[in-house]
């Protein structure tokens, strides 16, 4: 069997287990697979500021942060694609003026920006993601007169949705990322709403915990987070190298 130029994994629900701790056995399986030639990337939601530690940890060769808003390799960025500017000036107002709204965030480049700061118009800072918590019960209603400009996405909290540009997706991030590598040649690693494109894409392998959408998708299934499914699956990729 022939390695995967390249393994890409998402962080929450994947990667790491319920504690936010990547297992040692985790972190050999990615090592001895980066030994014999497939290079190594994360996709994940966060920003870079709370990706840092797994970004430290596991110094990848190549990230998608932001949900796919901003991909990097190394310190270079090859793939940016923030909110459009007027839909941020015209997004901020409609949601601080809601009673359904309980929480705002904007992930910029330059910081994250609360809904408990004054936040001055027009925004002058690129926003590459838009975190909305609502009342579950008027969610639908509120959400459904973006969907014509906006990517709206429901995360894993009840009643929280994130807002991005509609091509901000680890999908589209990476296709710009490795563009020239033939998508058989890419693995990737997901459970949830944010990982399907690139998990239908590529080579995708999802986790026992997965959602349904994820694992629809998916090529193959592996073990859940909390059990090491990513590393388990390498684990097998280098067992069939080297028998």
């Amino acid at each position: 069997m022939k390695l995967p130029q390249w393994i890409v994994t998402d962080l929450d629900e994947t990667l790491l287990h319920r504690d936010r701790s990547i297992s040692v056995r985790s972190l050999k399986a990615i090592g001895k697979i980066r030994q014999k030639g497939s290079r190594f990337a994360i996709a994940t939601t966060r920003n870079q500021a709370m990706a840092q530690r797994y970004i430290d940890e596991l110094a990848p060769d190549a990230m998608v942060i932001s949900g796919g808003a901003l991909a990097k390799i190394g310190d270079e960025i090859v793939y940016r694609m923030p909110i459009d500017a007027g839909d941020v000036d015209s997004l901020i107002p409609y949601f601080q003026s809601s009673p359904y709204v309980a929480d705002l965030v904007l992930d910029s480049p330059d910081g994250r920006f609360g809904r408990e700061q004054t936040i001055e118009l027009p925004f002058r800072h690129d926003v590459l993601s838009m975190f909305v918590w609502i009342d579950t019960e008027h969610a639908e209603s509120i959400v459904s007169v973006l969907r014509d400009r906006v990517t709206v996405t429901h995360l894993w909290e009840p009643g929280m949705y994130r807002i991005s540009h509609v091509r901000a997706t680890k999908h589209d991030a990476l296709k710009v990322l490795l563009q020239d590598i033939p998508s058989d040649e890419v693995v990737c690693f997901g459970d949830d709403l944010m990982d399907v494109g690139m998990l239908g894409h590529f080579h995708g392998i999802a986790v026992n915990n997965a959602l349904q959408e994820a694992k629809l998708v998916a090529k193959q299934i592996t073990d859940s987070h909390e059990k090491d499914g990513v590393a388990k699956y390498l684990e097998a990729m280098l067992a069939n190298v080297t028998a």
